[in-house]
C-alpha cells in the first residue's frame, strides 16, 4: 500500500497530465514510477536513506536501521539513469541537497553475483565508500534488513560525510532495481572483490591473529625447513564480520660449513595465500584477495660460533611503487668476537645498498679480533609483497674462521615484517624467528 504522500504525488501528477493537451505518460513498476519525460533509461525508485551519525572507530555501532539509535531514516525517491552499459547516475536528496552520484562499472566478485561501481558525488563533501549492485539478496547484508525480504535485487550507495566532526554516513539502499547487464557482460568485467570490503577501508579491526599456520599445513610440510605463518584482521561490517588474511612461508635452505671454507645459506620469505571471508555476505568472499600486504621486510642473521658472514646476494619478485628501480636493500652489520654465541636483539651499524643479484663483499672479518657475526638486510621501502608468489630472498655466504670442527648449534634468524592494511594504510609490526642447526665439519 502506498503512503499518503505517494498518493498525493500521483494525484497531482495525473491532474497535471490531464490538464495538458499533449500530456506525458507515467507508469508504476514494483513501486517504481517511470516517466517518459525523463530519458528512456531514467527511472524513479522509492529508496531507503539512513543518516548514521557518530559511528565509532570499529564500526560496531553501525548495524541496522532497526537497531542503531543514532540513525535517522527517511523514505524518499531517487532517480536512476543508465547512461550506458557501463555507467549509471543516482540522484538523491541528501541532507536537504540534491546530490548526483556518478558510477562507472569497474568490476565484480569472483562468483559474478555482485558488480561494483567507482562512484563520485557531485558535492565533494561526500566520499563514495560503497557503490554496488547484486541480485544475490540471500547472501547480502542490508542496512534496512527488514526491507530485505522478497526482493529481487539491491543497489547500495554509501557516502561518508567528510565535513562532519564525527564519523557520519548516508546509506542509500534501493530494492528491486533492474539494470540491463547481461551475464556475458558481467563475466567480462575485472574481478575486484576488494571493492566490496568497504568496512576494512573505514574502520579499525575488531580482532587480530598472528602465528604459525600449523592446522593448515600437512605433516610432511611441517617437519621440513619451511615454516608457515598467517596474519588476520577482522572488521565489523553492519553486524557481520569480514576477515582479511595473508599467509607466507619462511624457508631456510642451509648447509653445514666445511672446515676453513664457506657455504651459502638461503633465506626466503614468500607470500603464498591471500583471502577474504564474510560471515553472511558470502558472495563477497575471495580466495585471492585481501587488503593485507607486506609493506616492510627485513632479515637479521646470526652466525654460529667460529664462523662469520662473508657476503650477501639478493633475489626477489616484488611490487615496485613505480620509481624504485632494481630491487635493493639496506644492509647493516654487527661485529663480534669469533667464539661467542649471540642472540636477538642486536645492535647493527653501518649501511650499504645492494642491487638485485649483485654481491656485497665488504664485510670485515679478522680485523682487531672482530668478525661480522650478524647482518641485517632491509628490503628497500620502494618495494612491497602484495600478491601470491611475491618473495624476497637473502643468500649469505657463511665462512669458518676457527679451522676446527664444531658440533651442531643454532643459526638464528629473525624476519621483521610490517603488515599493512592497504585500505587504511595502518601498519602492524610483527616478527617471526626461524632457527636451524648447523655444524662445522
Amino acid at each position: 500500500m502506498k503512503s499518503k504522500t505517494t498518493k498525493i504525488i500521483i494525484a497531482l501528477v495525473l491532474t497535471l497530465a490531464m490538464s495538458m493537451s499533449n500530456f506525458t505518460a507515467f507508469a508504476w513498476f514494483n513501486d517504481v514510477v517511470y516517466s517518459d519525460s525523463f530519458s528512456q533509461d531514467t527511472q524513479i525508485y522509492q529508496a531507503n536513506i539512513a543518516h548514521a551519525t557518530d559511528i565509532n572507530n570499529t564500526g560496531t555501532n553501525l548495524v541496522s536501521a532497526t537497531i542503531d539509535e543514532s540513525t535517522t531514516v527517511e523514505n524518499d525517491y531517487v532517480s536512476i539513469n543508465s547512461n550506458s552499459d557501463s555507467s549509471i547516475n543516482v540522484t538523491a536528496n541528501i541532507d536537504g541537497e540534491e546530490i548526483e552520484i556518478e558510477g562507472e562499472l569497474v568490476g565484480r566478485t569472483e562468483d559474478a553475483s555482485v558488480v561494483f561501481f567507482a562512484g563520485v558525488a557531485s558535492d565533494s563533501r561526500f566520499n563514495v565508500v560503497n557503490f554496488s549492485y547484486t541480485a544475490d539478496v540471500v547472501n547480502t547484508i542490508a542496512y534496512f534488513e527488514s526491507e530485505n525480504e522478497n526482493v529481487s535485487s539491491i543497489l547500495k550507495v554509501y557516502l561518508l560525510d567528510e565535513e562532519s566532526e564525527t564519523r557520519d554516513y548516508f546509506l542509500i539502499e534501493v530494492f528491486d532495481v533492474t539494470l540491463n547487464l547481461s551475464d556475458a557482460y558481467i563475466a567480462s568485467l575485472d574481478i575486484t572483490p576488494l571493492l566490496g570490503a568497504w568496512a576494512a577501508t573505514n574502520f579499525e579491526p575488531i580482532s587480530s591473529e598472528f602465528g604459525e599456520d600449523i592446522q593448515g599445513v600437512s605433516l610432511l610440510r611441517a617437519i621440513s625447513n619451511t615454516k608457515y605463518w598467517y596474519c588476520t584482521k577482522t572488521y565489523s561490517n553492519m553486524g557481520e564480520t569480514q576477515t582479511h588474511t595473508i599467509k607466507w612461508f619462511t624457508n631456510v635452505d642451509y648447509s653445514n660449513v666445511p672446515i676453513g671454507q664457506e657455504v651459502n645459506q638461503y633465506y626466503r620469505f614468500e607470500v603464498y595465500e591471500k583471502s577474504m571471508s564474510f560471515s553472511v555476505s558470502t558472495s563477497l568472499n575471495s580466495n585471492t584477495s585481501s587488503y593485507l600486504h607486506i609493506d616492510g621486510l627485513s632479515l637479521s642473521q646470526i652466525s654460529v660460533g667460529n664462523t662469520a658472514w662473508k657476503s650477501t646476494t639478493l633475489d626477489g619478485y616484488v611490487q615496485s611503487n613505480g620509481w624504485g628501480g632494481s630491487l635493493s636493500a639496506d644492509i647493516s652489520i654487527s661485529l663480534g668476537v669469533l667464539a661467542l654465541t649471540y642472540s636477538f636483539p642486536l645492535t647493527f651499524s653501518g649501511s650499504h645498498y645492494v642491487d638485485i643479484n649483485s654481491i656485497y663483499t665488504g664485510y670485515t672479518n679478522g680485523v682487531n679480533g672482530n668478525y661480522t657475526r650478524s647482518i641485517k638486510t632491509v628490503m628497500d621501502s620502494d618495494f612491497k609483497l602484495t600478491q601470491n608468489g611475491h618473495y624476497f630472498e637473502v643468500i649469505s655466504a657463511l665462512r669458518d674462521y676457527g679451522n676446527a670442527s664444531r658440533s651442531s648449534s643454532s643459526m638464528k634468524a629473525r624476519w621483521n615484517i610490517d603488515v599493512i592494511n592497504a585500505g587504511t594504510m595502518e601498519v602492524y609490526p610483527l616478527y617471526c624467528d626461524h632457527n636451524v642447526n648447523i655444524a662445522v665439519n
